[in-house]
């Protein structure tokens, strides 16, 4: 089971690597990254993807694009999803969007 939003781009644009901000960020990890290559008309870009979001992970920030969570039941990943989304709001509510995150 799938799920995907677009309403993180914010984050999913302007983040290289998503940093542990918050609570809910133990949640998420590992997290896997998949660089943007435009809008997808060919069938083939599906082994990339694969590649870019191996097991054990289960959250992906697709670059310019959003996010995908997956997992072996919807709840799981509709939870994944809700953790991952969590640490974006933090992200943009901080401000980490445009500057780094502070060394801990």
């Amino acid at each position: 089971a799938v799920v995907s939003t677009q309403s993180t781009g914010a984050v999913a644009s302007s983040v290289e690597r998503l940093q542990p901000v918050c609570q809910h960020s133990v949640f998420i990890e590992p997290v896997s990254y998949h660089p943007y290559r435009g809008i997808v008309v060919d069938q083939s870009e599906r082994a990339e993807l694969a590649r870019n979001f191996p097991a054990p992970s289960k959250c992906l920030v697709m670059r310019n694009h959003g996010l995908l969570t997956g997992g072996g039941t919807i709840e799981e990943a509709f939870l994944l999803m809700f953790y991952l989304h969590a640490v974006c709001k933090v992200y943009v509510a901080a401000g980490y969007t445009h500057r780094p995150v502070p060394k801990q």
